[in-house]
């Protein structure tokens, strides 16, 4: 086996940068967007809060009081806790701020991959609450993992449709094995089966930004 590695470390988002829906004033062209993880807490009581409190649902007021622990755990520097509360707000009230700081949650944590897919799903959102700025802001995030997310590509000499690739058990066609896979920063782990019983697991670590070749020979 031969692992070629390329790493470009680059630094993560400030943590002081922490716009907010109503903080997000217009910007000229030239100017540089805040890179963002967090709303105010105002932005999702202004969703939820549409209605007279006495007729709004106990799954609402549970949002909204998620999505406030949410945004402390932000401001703490507690992500683990705060992506917990941003998911269980979001499952109870699929609001535009909390997806939002859902995704800065994953970010966080390193789950690029469900980061990105949320950066995505609220860029594309058709809500009266989102507008131009906030878009920009998904872009940016979007912009951000994409220079950052770590890349596998797995070489194998003779690889056929009968063997089994799998990346995380996943498995991976011959004729994409060479392509970049995009994984999380973290552990993963790479099997090869052959027809005729022969098997070899590697397991990797990836770092943020790094590109990586993985040479398999088989006998």
């Amino acid at each position: 086996m031969q692992v070629t590695t390329s790493r470009v470390k680059r630094p993560f988002p400030r943590e002081d940068a922490a716009p907010t829906f109503e903080g997000m004033k217009a910007r000229s062209p030239g100017q540089r967007l805040p890179r963002t993880v967090s709303m105010s807490a105002l932005v999702l009581s202004t969703a939820l809060c549409a209605t007279p409190a006495a007729s709004q649902s106990v799954s609402s007021a549970q949002a909204r009081t998620l999505f406030q622990a949410g945004i402390a755990h932000a401001q703490a520097g507690t992500w683990s806790e705060a992506l917990k509360a941003f998911q269980r707000a979001y499952d109870l009230a699929a609001e535009p701020a909390v997806l939002f700081n859902l995704a800065g949650a994953q970010l966080r944590v390193g789950r690029m991959l469900a980061a990105a897919s949320n950066y995505t799903r609220f860029r594309h959102l058709d809500h009266a609450s989102i507008g131009p700025i906030h878009r920009a802001a998904a872009d940016q995030q979007l912009a951000w993992i994409e220079a950052h997310v770590p890349r596998l590509r797995v070489a194998v000499n003779g690889l056929t449709e009968r063997d089994k690739l799998t990346i995380d058990r996943q498995r991976i066609s011959p004729k994409d094995a060479e392509l970049e896979h995009w994984l999380d920063p973290g552990a993963h782990e790479v099997s090869l089966v052959r027809p005729d019983g022969h098997a070899q697991t590697h397991r990797i670590v990836l770092a943020e930004s790094e590109h990586r070749l993985l040479a398999l020979t088989l006998p």
